[in-house]
């Protein structure tokens, strides 16, 4: 199994959680998609690069410092796995602002759990904390954060994080 090298530039982009504009790849990347992408034109292969899967799990889980990772093909399936994991259940409910990607409203809408929207700050697009605290009750089992531009969400706002309030 390879490892992750990641430039200084690289390092520097993933500080801000998301480039601008253009990505992190470089020529390793771009290798190795194109060894996947001619891995998968293999009967044999088909469309499931798993050897690159695995790999791939394996070196992003350490990079993380986490015992697994788990490679999916977008984000509405991953959000709906998210909110499955977490034990969501009919009538609990999911703070989320209407501005965003929207299959996390579709993830909530599938769980069962009721979908309550919170407005955006109007300088960041984020969700205002003061909307956000009035949504809140003893349902609400998830607050859904995000960073929807490139401006900077404080500390305590992972945009990563799902958890209760």
């Amino acid at each position: 199994m390879a490892t992750i090298e990641i430039s200084a530039a690289q390092r520097a982009i993933m500080a801000q959680a998301e480039p601008s504009l253009g990505s992190v790849y470089g020529k390793p990347e771009i290798s190795a998609a194109v060894r996947a992408i001619r891995a998968s034109m293999s009967p044999d292969v088909g469309f499931h690069a798993r050897k690159e899967t695995l790999d791939f799990e394996a070196m992003f889980s350490t990079l993380c410092g986490t015992n697994h990772a788990v490679a999916l093909n977008g984000a509405g399936g991953a959000i709906d796995l998210v909110i499955r994991a977490l034990n969501i259940q009919e009538g609990d409910e999911i703070v989320s602002c209407p501005i965003g990607f929207p299959g996390t409203h579709l993830a909530v809408i599938g769980s069962g759990a009721r979908l309550v929207f919170s407005e955006p700050d109007p300088k960041t697009i984020n969700l205002d904390p003061k909307d956000l605290a009035r949504r809140l009750t003893p349902r609400t089992k998830v607050r859904r954060q995000f960073k929807q531009t490139n401006l900077l969400l404080p500390v305590e706002s992972n945009p990563f994080r799902f958890d209760s309030p």
